[in-house]
């Protein structure tokens, strides 16, 4: 009987959960997404003389906007510019003087837990930004409703493509704007669209060049040996975009019997057993890896210290532009040349990222590979970069 008591009540107890996430989901919508109820919630105009800007994509696209991100302090001057951004790169942000105040936004969070959600919406809501600025091509509905959730007046973006956000969503967040920036839909290097809006918004005689980053942090004396090393960064965000890591610890290899060269492996944390792996491959006993083992900041500066990095197509690439390291990517043909290779509008004595590449006719498909049949194969247009290849844009910027 007893047994039957805590298996009626365990079964009560799982309905009644169920039952209550089901109200809140419900009631979270109505106030946001789906009734907008919370445009009836006053707010204290606080901040009446700034300017709002969300930016809530990843790392890579951040460091990118960098060089477009400096112009609003002209566009707005003596505005307190607020910045709302994505929690993985956002502690960067702080240290930079561009903006007068970043918040963290955990992304992870705006999308699963409805009461995050609501209080986020609410905060800015209270806030009362006459201005909203989302400076995003590839737009997504869930940065759309962050700004939406404003009282802003004028709330401006750009007329986005569909890479990131569903044709319906779409036609409903733009009528949250009340000007959407157009631009070329035909292929476009990043640092060339983020001038483009800079200039839309004013700033007509604005040319774009490579982002920069000048914050040093001190590192953990154990960190690095005094020799010269470089990065290699085996991971992507898409296993499929992986160079493989045979390759990677052949490379190792060769930086180290041709040229005496210690190799650091980095990444995220969930990159530390490919990392192991690729050091395994490898057979060498003295390849550090510090996968995992870095905040952003300390990465850059990881970055900032080597004599070269390869990678995949990931932010290491940018950081490595950005803190004029010389490197090299493996590039497949998903987005090519719309953040690799490089475009400015002017001369520059900056170093630019080199590519290697296999060239195929589908290129440009968005990452929906036609050829690949499983979640862990690497894409032909990645596959069949050459070893030689790499190695041989080492050999001439060494």
């Amino acid at each position: 009987m007893q047994g039957l008591i805590k298996k009626l009540l365990s079964v009560a107890k799982n309905r009644f959960s169920k039952i209550y996430r089901s109200l809140q989901t419900f009631a979270v919508e109505a106030i946001t997404e789906k009734g907008w109820l919370l445009d009836w919630i006053p707010s204290t105009r606080a901040d009446a003389e700034s300017v709002m800007l969300v930016r809530l994509d990843v790392i890579g696209d951040f460091i990118l906007w960098l060089d477009s991100a400096k112009a609003y302090r002209s566009l707005y001057p003596g505005k307190k510019i607020v910045l709302y951004a994505n929690s993985t790169w956002a502690a960067l942000a702080s240290q930079m003087n561009h903006w007068d105040e970043v918040v963290s936004i955990d992304m992870t969070r705006l999308r699963s837990e409805e009461l995050y959600r609501l209080n986020t919406f609410y905060k800015i809501r209270r806030r009362g930004f006459p201005l909203v600025i989302q400076p995003t091509y590839s737009r997504e509905l869930m940065g759309d409703m962050l700004m939406r959730s404003s009282v802003a007046a004028r709330r401006i973006g750009f007329e986005c493509d569909l890479s990131n956000i569903l044709p319906m969503h779409k036609v409903i967040s733009d009528a949250w704007y009340t000007n959407l920036i157009k631009t070329d839909s035909a292929q476009m290097m990043e640092l060339k669209r983020n001038a483009e809006f800079v200039r839309a918004l004013g700033m007509t005689g604005f040319i774009c060049d490579t982002p920069q980053i000048d914050i040093k942090v001190k590192l953990n004396i154990n960190l690095l040996n005094a020799g010269q090393y470089v990065v290699i960064f085996p991971g992507a965000s898409w296993v499929p975009k992986m160079w493989p890591a045979s390759q990677f610890a052949e490379l190792i290899r060769i930086l180290k019997n041709r040229y005496g060269v210690q190799s650091i492996l980095c990444g995220g944390s969930s990159e530390f057993e490919l990392c192991q792996q690729v050091i395994r491959l490898s057979g060498l006993v003295n390849v550090k890896n510090f996968a995992g083992k870095t905040n952003l900041t300390e990465l850059i500066e990881v970055i900032r210290r080597a004599q070269f990095l390869f990678a995949n197509d990931t932010s290491a690439i940018h950081i490595a532009s950005a803190t004029h390291t010389p490197s090299v990517c493996i590039l497949g043909g998903g987005h090519y040349g719309r953040f690799l290779p490089y475009e400015i509008e002017t001369r520059t004595y900056r170093i630019l990222p080199k590519i290697v590449f296999h060239k195929m006719d589908c290129y440009n498909c968005n990452w929906n590979c036609k050829y690949t049949k499983t979640s862990n194969q690497t894409v032909p247009c990645i596959e069949q970069v050459e070893l030689s290849q790499v190695v041989a844009y080492y050999e001439q910027n060494k």
